[in-house]
């Protein structure tokens, strides 16, 4: 079995493993030549073996590059493949998914309708640029730390 270490490029220092999904892995880690922290999509092992799901998984990373910018959407860095296994380096958001902050119950209705009001503008940004998400749902909805500390700390002045 590979160390974390092992299934990135050498760039990538200390991966942490912080989540998972239907297609793959995803880690946190420190990016030496930019300096920043991000987050890596990397395809499964069992999948990066199948021609067809390695083609889709790129184009899929390709997808969302051309939304980078985007309000509301995650940034990419870089698309890149290593030791046969495709990945993708974005932006790390450090406020986790909806479906994490669901899971402590209800949130506050202005919560919600921010929510709502941003995912809607992201999925239009991407629709006109003809880029179909596939698979919205609250585990692929990803807060921004950053964003929820300034609204909280608007909020307690």
């Amino acid at each position: 079995m590979s160390s974390p270490e092992d299934l990135l490029p050498p760039r990538y220092r200390r991966p942490t493993r912080i989540g998972y999904g239907g297609m793959g892995e995803i880690f946190r880690a420190e990016d030496e030549e930019l300096g920043r922290t991000v987050a890596i999509k990397l395809l499964a092992e069992r999948y990066a073996r199948d021609e067809s799901l390695r083609a889709r998984f790129t184009r899929e990373a390709l997808a969302a590059a051309r939304l980078s910018g985007e309000q509301g959407t995650v940034t990419i860095f870089d698309v890149g493949e290593w030791h046969g296994r495709p990945f993708i380096v974005m932006q790390f958001l450090g406020g986790g998914s909806l479906e994490d902050r669901l899971r402590g119950g209800v949130p506050p209705i202005d919560d919600a309708l921010t929510w709502i009001d941003q995912a809607a503008a992201a999925l239009d940004a991407a629709h006109r640029r003809g880029v179909v998400h596939r698979d919205v749902k609250p585990g692929n909805l990803l807060l921004d730390l950053r964003s929820e500390e300034r609204r909280v700390g608007k909020e307690c002045r």
